[in-house]
């Protein structure tokens, strides 16, 4: 089939392509509401919080908040990756790959991430609370100091064999260390075969301000060669003037 330039080939989320005839996603979408009160109370039980309970991510929403950069071409390619994504979970699927995504505040990175999980405990995939890097760091050490230790109302055997795991990087002076955190995250997801979300309102130079031996940089897979589990996706759209953001 070709190429459809009017939806790329992804259909829309609340109607048919008019070119391509690509029926509505909203089937799928709308799964989460079908069968609202046993999602909803499963959502709250990995801590989803309220105000995204219920709530679909849509890159056309996403778009019209930001119109002044419909024509760059880098937020462009954000919004789809991200679209493809969250259409693999509405769809009941895992990504084969782990990921890191990279954007400023209010571009819709918490709203996916949590609208992902939703659509993953609607087609029964066992998920885990999203906990900050910082977070996670002391369940990981908790767990090997104590292996029946529960924190946050989560234990760690279950929070790293979940299906779908996402993680946002803690906001603190500790973000510049987090590359340890994804290291070791990656590492043991990935010896289980599983992919790995990380959301980050920082570049991933700034995650990485304290590695000192450099060995992060490695975590590029420049030519696609290398695990896609253990070496993630890096979804990035960046800003001129948000610079500012990873020097504060």
């Amino acid at each position: 089939m070709a190429h459809c330039f009017t939806c790329g080939g992804h259909g829309f989320l609340d109607h048919e392509c008019p070119e391509c005839g690509m029926k509505p996603k909203k089937s799928s979408i709308l799964q989460i509401k079908e069968k609202s009160a046993s999602i909803i109370d499963t959502a709250k039980s990995v801590q989803v919080p309220s105000c995204y309970l219920g709530v679909t991510w849509d890159s056309d929403k996403l778009k019209r908040a930001h119109a002044e950069s419909l024509n760059d071409l880098t937020f462009m390619k954000y919004c789809d990756q991200l679209d493809k994504i969250h259409t693999i979970f509405a769809s009941g699927k895992i990504p084969p790959r782990s990921v890191i995504v990279v954007a400023p505040p209010q571009h819709s990175k918490m709203i996916w991430a949590y609208s992902c999980m939703q659509m993953a405990i609607s087609a029964g995939l066992t998920v885990a609370p999203m906990l900050d890097s910082l977070e996670v760091k002391r369940l990981v050490v908790l767990a090997a100091e104590r292996p029946k230790q529960i924190y946050l109302g989560i234990n760690f055997e279950d929070y790293v064999n979940s299906d779908v795991l996402f993680i946002t990087i803690t906001k603190t002076a500790y973000r510049e260390e987090a590359y340890a955190v994804i290291e070791d995250m990656l590492d043991k997801r990935t010896r289980r075969g599983l992919p790995t979300f990380f959301i980050s309102r920082y570049n991933l130079e700034t995650l990485s301000k304290r590695d000192y031996s450099g060995n992060f940089e490695l975590i590029r897979d420049i030519h696609g060669t290398e695990n896609d589990l253990k070496y993630p996706t890096i979804i990035q759209y960046w800003k001129k003037n948000a610079a500012k953001i990873n020097e504060e």
